[in-house]
């Protein structure tokens, strides 16, 4: 008897049914594929702009790239160098420089120090957070000399005539509303920004021409004084921080301002790179000669409590100073460590090289024992001033234990430290 053509090619069934079911899984496949890809690219948009292929290739020497200066005349009156760390706003050590002058000039004009590229837009539009007004736009512009080459300028308050006709869009345009950033006082009242990233042309600038300008007074008397300058090199190996998921991609390559100036200009920066140093109430200019003299960023050492530590667990895009302690040097004085406890305290003093009082960072392993932190003035009780008058100053300490390479626990307590410590009630914290 004859077999009927399904009994005889049921094995064609099979396969087509495997076929389908391959089909199915590759088109899966692919379409997380392109979902990957597409995240790739978005993040390459974000975070390596100045990585564009449109972008010309840097030299393989790019010292003398910049050729004119960034301020007019001899300004600005310091720089303070890389590192800079308190107790809030940057309590990681900060990825760019402050150009800063001894008096306060409004509208202080920024110039292009190169031939430069506009790559990015931000506004950190500013409102007041009782009414919802509309303060002032608070700019940040960032540029390609070459390509691998990121140059921020930060808090600029106007743009240049050409700068501003590159904005295609209101500069309160595709704003995170979701977000809304405490961002101090204006004119008494307290603020919040809403960062913004209008659409732009990317325009190129030449050597000298105007950026923009910074400086601004309002009616409580306050004043900025200072304009943030970041340069990141994506083209050197990413500095070594232990954990570089919890850093913008451009700070793990931070790099050094004056190192692409021509060596007159690098010279004339280089005298003023420092800070305000007061000694015994009389202020002066501490030049910075300790090298890097540009100061530095990453201070972390594996196995050591040296660097950065944080409290929040580390998730995509939780890119934060808050509840952070930065165990470094200080970036004025750098024979001086620092820490820096965002919300509680930033303080330096003298590290030791033996016991388990004011320990140099870099030298705290893991060993179970408790080590105790104190500013060099210290103190805990009662003294009388220079004119007799009795002081009651409350002293604290801080105290640390390594428990292993990656988690770290922490206290404040009050008092001076002493031969044995115990915690209380110790925060963790993790790189």
């Amino acid at each position: 008897m004859e077999k009927s053509f399904f009994r005889r090619f049921w094995w064609l069934g099979i396969i087509i049914i495997m076929l389908v079911g391959f089909g199915i899984i590759v088109n899966n496949v692919d379409k997380k594929d392109k979902n990957k890809f597409d995240d790739k690219k978005w993040l390459d948009q974000q975070q390596n702009i100045a990585l564009a292929k449109n972008l010309s290739i840097c030299p393989a020497d790019t010292s003398g790239l910049f050729t004119k200066p960034f301020m007019d005349g001899d300004k600005p009156d310091m720089i303070i160098p890389l590192g800079n760390s308190s107790m809030s706003g940057h309590v990681v050590p900060t990825d760019h420089v402050y150009p800063a002058n001894n008096i306060f000039v409004p509208d202080t004009p920024i110039y292009a120090p190169g031939r430069i590229t506009l790559i990015w837009v931000e506004n950190k539009q500013m409102y007041y957070k009782n009414t919802d007004e509309e303060v002032a736009p608070d700019y940040q512009l960032n540029f390609a000399p070459c390509r691998g080459i990121n140059l921020a300028f930060i808090h600029l308050t106007k743009l240049s005539n050409k700068l501003s006709s590159a904005i295609t869009e209101k500069v309160n345009s595709n704003c995170e509303d979701n977000q809304k950033i405490d961002f101090g006082t204006r004119n008494g009242a307290p603020i919040y920004y809403k960062a913004c990233h209008p659409k732009f042309n990317q325009v190129t600038l030449e050597p000298g021409e105007l950026i923009g300008y910074f400086g601004f007074a309002n009616s409580a008397g306050k004043s900025q004084l200072k304009i943030d300058i970041g340069i990141y090199y994506f083209n050197n190996p990413a500095l070594g921080f232990v954990n570089p998921d919890r850093y913008y991609k451009e700070t793990v390559h931070t790099a050094c301002l004056i190192d692409y100036y021509t060596p007159e200009l690098r010279a004339k920066y280089e005298a003023k790179l420092g800070g305000y140093d007061n000694n015994n109430g009389k202020i002066s200019f501490l030049r910075r000669t300790t090298e890097p003299v540009c100061g530095q960023v990453m201070y972390d050492i594996a196995g050591t409590a040296s660097g950065n530590w944080f409290k929040n667990p580390l998730k995509q895009g939780n890119i934060t100073d808050q509840d952070a302690l930065a165990l470094i040097h200080d970036n004025f004085k750098p024979d001086l460590a620092r820490m820096s406890m965002a919300g509680v305290a930033s303080y330096t003093f003298t590290p030791t090289h033996s016991g388990t009082i004011n320990r140099d960072f870099p030298e705290v392993n893991v060993d179970n024992k408790i080590y105790c932190y104190q500013s060099d003035d210290n103190f805990d009780g009662a003294y009388l001033d220079k004119n007799g008058k009795t002081i009651i100053k409350k002293g604290f300490k801080y105290l640390l234990q390594l428990v292993d390479d990656t988690s770290l626990k922490a206290e404040v307590q009050s008092g001076v430290c002493g031969i044995r410590e115990l915690f209380k009630n110790p925060d963790k914290f993790e790189r």
